[in-house]
């Protein structure tokens, strides 16, 4: 999984990889999408996901 590779090769956790369980959720739909609908590969997709996954949270703190 994308995830696990990305966190094998850090030297200190990331507070990006802390993500909570509906966070995860939309991650995982993200990425079903864009690997069945969009014919991306699943390593593709999760990253994809995981990139707009970081941008919503970006998003949602600056509202608030």
């Amino acid at each position: 999984m994308f995830m696990a590779k990305i966190a094998s090769k850090a030297d200190t956790p990331d507070p990006a990889f802390f993500i909570s369980e509906d966070e995860w959720e939309y991650w995982q739909e993200r990425a079903a999408i864009m690997e069945y609908d969009g014919g991306l590969s699943r390593d593709e997709a999760e990253l994809k996901a995981y990139k707009y996954l970081l941008l919503r949270r970006n998003r949602y703190a600056q509202t608030a």
